[in-house]
């Protein structure tokens, strides 16, 4: 499969006027990199700009500018607001500044993913957003041929948490490509903290072939704790993260969250 690096910048216009462009990063496939910024260029709410061609743009600057030092040139590219990895089964939304996942869908399923996008530029925005991080999955005995429904379930539960428009799921997956936005803008910006933590604990139910879920919550000061069970998750992977999610959110901060 071949990938291409594509970075694009986006100009979200609001009522009262032009807004602070919010720049965006296609990283991935690159058919649907290039139907994705199609799509989106036909949104007049956003000005797209291309820059597919990082070291060319950078020897041409060298020839322009001969004194200029390999950092100073590095540095005339603006650091992006968001970055969006697409893969032929899903789509990533987050923050380029802190890794923050804003976003996370299975594509082609209930969200499109210039919609994902749009939800993702508006979590950005959120005033008072809520920082979850899951710290911790571990089982205690549970039969080896229900692992696979373990991968399933977390990625479940990642997913359902980013649809919360205040959630913003900690991880640090991406610190690679936020390290390399860094280095090429020479910008860098503080990493947010946890509001909640959450571990995840995987567990053989009282009759065979029941597998329950606990899910524990703190604060990382461990001042407040909370830990509630999910019966039976792997019968409906999708409804389990949908009931998981709704409990994590009711004893964290019901208003909030909403």
């Amino acid at each position: 499969m071949k990938y291409l690096l594509s970075l694009s910048f986006i100009a979200v216009l609001f009522t009262n006027g032009l807004a602070e462009p919010i720049k965006l990063a296609l990283i991935g496939d690159m058919e649907s990199c290039a139907i994705l910024t199609a799509e989106m260029s036909k949104d007049n709410r956003f000005a797209l700009y291309e820059r597919t061609e990082i070291d060319k743009v950078l020897r041409e600057h060298k020839v322009v500018e001969s004194n200029a030092s390999d950092d100073t040139l590095l540095k005339l590219f603006p650091h992006s607001d968001l970055f969006a990895i697409i893969t032929l089964k899903h789509l990533i939304v987050f923050n380029a500044k802190s890794g923050i996942i804003l976003e996370y869908i299975t594509r082609g399923k209930d969200v499109q993913d210039a919609d994902a996008i749009r939800h993702a530029a508006d979590k950005l925005l959120a005033p008072d957003p809520v920082f979850l991080s899951i710290v911790s999955v571990r089982d205690t005995g549970v039969p080896l041929r229900y692992k696979p429904g373990i991968e399933k379930t977390v990625l479940a539960l990642e997913q359902e948490l980013t649809r919360n428009n205040r959630i913003q799921l900690l991880e640090r997956t991406h610190l690679g490509t936020v390290i390399n936005e860094r280095k090429l803008s020479g910008k860098t910006f503080p990493l947010s903290a946890s509001t909640f933590l959450i571990k995840l604990e995987f567990e053989p139910g009282s009759e065979a072939d029941i597998i329950n879920l606990w899910l524990k919550l703190c604060t990382p000061d461990k001042k407040q704790f909370v830990d509630f069970r999910v019966k039976n998750i792997f019968t409906d992977i999708d409804f389990s993260a949908k009931k998981s999610v709704e409990g994590i959110l009711s004893r964290i901060s019901p208003q909030k969250t909403k």
